[in-house]
């Protein structure tokens, strides 16, 4: 990943170029932002750049081993923290599994990497023992001579016990090592974390399509269509397949519809929208379902699925709450401008 890869945040290229150029880059620093707009692909990039044996001004060579290194994600002082799930691994060690993924899908969100690794009902967290192995990695010697980084993907998944670990981190940094993490729930992570770090808020666009996780879109499309025309039979197919997902994939798929709401909203009033995406689903078309989300209930609407949300967090019948929620948005979508 080199920067010409990432499309927008020039302005935060420009920034990061001219901290390296007057040596003033932050120990500690903070990508924000969702992912589809570049955040772990800018960090990977940003280290690139540092580790460049022969960089130029505006992005790496491409060309020096440390360059090669990075391309094969096997760079030696380029250390991952990410979500992870028990294996039968030892230390739990995705490796593979997170090289896969940076090389298919580096823009790729949480519910990407869940598929990616066949999680299922099991929750992805970044664990104690997690943050001590990063905390052990970048205490030594550089490998190579250089810089050392480390990459904190997903930071809200930290537990208590781990965000604590890298705070402390943080607070007495090993010499000659830069930590980046990169958040899209920045208000998730310690207050102290947050205040240690130097914040870089991701740009958001305006682009002339949006794109959608298919899996997730598909599931919400289904759902729309039994929302606006209830049937108690297909409705309960539905709602049993959501009930199998498993808590994760339920918080997520609640998040996403919310995404896709907003998105609609925005259409609705001609504003622009906040994602980096294309529609590659043929049988939905956002324009049409924009104008049943309006200012008359769109307030409602996103109360009503976040409080799903928020039940499903605490272990609420899955098939109960869906169904009372399907027949709540049948009267709210059919609420008129």
């Amino acid at each position: 990943m080199f920067f010409k890869d990432i499309l927008g945040q020039e302005e935060i290229k420009k920034s990061l170029l001219l901290a390296y150029e007057k040596n003033k880059i932050a120990h500690a620093q903070i990508f924000i932002g969702e992912s589809n707009l570049g955040g772990l692909p800018l960090a990977i990039a940003f280290a690139r750049y540092l580790l460049c044996s022969n960089k130029g001004e505006k992005d790496a060579c491409g060309k020096c081993s440390n360059c090669i290194h990075v391309s094969k994600g096997t760079h030696p002082d380029i250390n991952f923290l990410f979500p992870t799930i028990k294996t039968d691994k030892k230390n739990n060690n995705l490796g593979e599994e997170w090289r896969v993924f940076l090389n298919k899908n580096a823009f790729g969100s949480l519910f990407d990497w869940m598929l990616s690794v066949n999680a299922g009902n099991k929750q992805l967290k970044i664990g104690v023992e997690e943050s001590n192995n990063l905390i052990k990695k970048i205490s030594l010697k550089s490998f190579l001579g250089g810089e050392k980084i480390a990459i904190i993907w997903m930071p809200e998944k930290m537990s208590l016990l781990a965000s604590n670990k890298i705070l402390k981190t943080i607070e007495e940094p090993p010499k000659k090592t830069k930590i980046i993490l990169v958040s899209m729930e920045v208000n998730k992570l310690l207050k102290t974390i947050i205040s240690r770090t130097q914040k870089v808020e991701l740009e958001r666009r305006t682009q002339e399509k949006l794109i959608y996780n298919n899996d997730l879109l598909d599931q919400f499309i289904g759902w729309m269509r039994l929302c606006f025309k209830p049937n108690m039979i297909n409705l309960q197919k539905w709602t049993d397949d959501f009930s199998s997902k498993g808590r994760e994939n339920q918080k997520m798929f609640l998040k996403f519809s919310l995404n896709v709401i907003r998105d609609a909203l925005m259409l609705t009033y001609n504003l622009p929208l906040l994602k980096t995406q294309k529609i590659p689903v043929t049988n939905f078309n956002i324009e049409k379902f924009a104008p049943f989300i309006n200012g008359n209930n769109v307030v409602s609407i996103y109360e009503e699925v976040n409080k799903a949300h928020y039940y499903i967090s605490r272990n609420a019948n899955p098939k109960i709450l869906m169904t009372d929620l399907s027949f709540k948005l049948n009267k709210l979508l059919n609420t008129k401008m």
